[in-house]
């Protein structure tokens, strides 16, 4: 039997949902206790889906409600175009969708149902001009095999479609128990996130990012950390990538902009030299309607200039933002604020993105630079990626620098800037305080001189 989870019950209502027409929760659940009783009566199988539409709230704050209404509208047609008549489709609400199918030969099948869903999504929808791709995440659960009882089947498919997730956009997953498990862990942990946005516990810390020519402090780049009160101090390849699955990776991006505006207020009241401070953001955040004027308000509230602060996207982020990209790039230079594309060369489509989006910065992902003394083939890439960036008047730094010998072929091939452990791992903001009051810091010298 499936573990109870979370209800996604709690909220039911009568009729149908007003967007799509379909059946709403409590119309769904009963149709589901029915067809159950009668699938146990013969002898019968049946499936139950829950269906997650991929950051749909984005679509709703960037094209507004009525936008979205019409997109679920158009979603829940090309669904019932794959459905049998039999079938039950449901919308509980929100960016979910449920499909009952009340009889099925064995539970293989519900696979190609699922795989039909998928498919009846791929081609795009044209929403004021702009083509959106639409990714959803399935999770399934089989009656009687997982369960026998209406409730219980559900929960099973919504805790399926939450183990889905991590494998990706347009997967389904079929409950089991280690699911569950897993489930449980994942949506224990985005509470502990909520509660640690609550109580404050997240700081910034901030790595150097260091003049390659100078071997001065050029830059920094702000980097979340979590403070948990049990396991100490959480790097974010813990916890953000949960984060990431839900809308509170948003309410994380904010706080570090408003935490990075704040501390960089105080360095200039101390005294300290004003230096670049990058902040990286989320696909999320990046897709957010309300960024610029977000970042606008804390640029004025913290009376900070501009020009100090550079914001990171990387080309997923791109690839799985809405709206129009090229516009939210230029209000956010027109401010006086840059941009930088991070990671580059992991993507599918760094060239287009260099060619059309005003990038001031390129940052070459660490995964080139970790073999560059080992392999001529990722020498010749980083220097190919350099040299086109300074063809475009992009300035371009090295990622994940750790020895000596990194530092002097990025440096052979003209590379900008570097960051890395080499020079300094990731400190605290009184530390970097340090760094700022002497930006020729004796340590940098000795890392590659001695």
């Amino acid at each position: 039997m499936c573990p109870h989870s979370k209800n996604p019950l709690s909220s039911a209502q009568a009729g149908y949902d007003q967007p799509t027409g379909l059946p709403s929760r409590a119309m769904f659940f009963d149709r589901l206790q029915q067809s159950l009783l009668k699938a146990h009566r013969d002898g019968k199988v049946a499936a139950v889906f829950f269906v997650r539409v991929d950051r749909f709230k984005v679509i709703n704050d960037t094209f507004g409600k009525n936008v979205g209404n019409s997109m679920l509208a158009e979603i829940s047609n090309r669904f019932k175009q794959v459905l049998r008549q039999s079938d039950t489709l449901g919308r509980p609400g929100r960016d979910e969708f449920m499909v009952l199918l009340p009889e099925i030969s064995k539970s293989e099948d519900a696979s190609i149902v699922a795989n039909k869903l998928i498919d009846a999504l791929r081609t795009p929808f044209t929403v004021a001009g702009t083509l959106l791709f639409i990714n959803i995440n399935i999770g399934i659960s089989i009656f009687p095999d997982d369960t026998t009882d209406p409730e219980e089947l559900l929960r099973c498919a919504y805790t399926a479609k939450i183990g889905s997730i991590e494998d990706g956009k347009n997967k389904f997953r079929y409950y089991s128990p280690a699911i569950s498990q897993k489930a449980f862990k994942l949506l224990k942990m985005e509470s502990e996130l909520r509660l640690a946005l609550e109580k404050n516990e997240f700081i910034l810390h901030y790595q150097p990012v260091i003049c390659a020519k100078k071997l001065s402090l050029s830059s920094m780049e702000a980097l979340i950390r979590w403070k948990h009160p049990t396991q100490g101090l959480v790097n974010p390849s813990s916890f953000l990538g949960v984060a990431e699955q839900s809308e509170i990776i948003s309410q994380i991006g904010s706080w570090v902009m408003e935490e990075v505006f704040s501390q960089k207020r105080a360095w200039i009241n101390s005294g300290v030299a004003s230096s670049r401070v990058a902040i990286n953001l989320s696909a999320r955040q990046f897709s957010s309607a309300s960024l610029v004027d977000d970042i606008s308000r804390m640029l004025e509230t913290h009376r900070v200039d501009p020009q100090l602060f550079e914001f990171e996207v990387t080309e997923s982020s791109l690839i799985h933002s809405m709206g129009d990209v090229e516009l939210k790039f230029r209000k956010i230079r027109e401010m006086g604020a840059k941009m930088a594309l991070d990671d580059f060369g992991t993507g599918y489509s760094s060239l287009s993105y260099l060619r059309n989006l005003p990038f001031d910065r390129v940052k070459i992902d660490r995964s080139f630079v970790s073999n560059i003394t080992l392999d001529q083939r990722d020498v010749a890439i980083a220097s190919a990626i350099i040299e086109l960036a300074h063809a475009l008047g992009m300035k371009v730094t090295g990622e994940g620098v750790e020895t000596k010998e990194q530092m002097e072929i990025l440096c052979s091939i003209n590379c900008d800037e570097i960051q890395g452990y080499l020079f300094s791992p990731p400190v605290d903001s009184d530390c970097m305080k340090t760094f700022l009051s002497s930006p020729q810091h004796p340590a940098w010298s000795k890392a590659v001189y001695l």
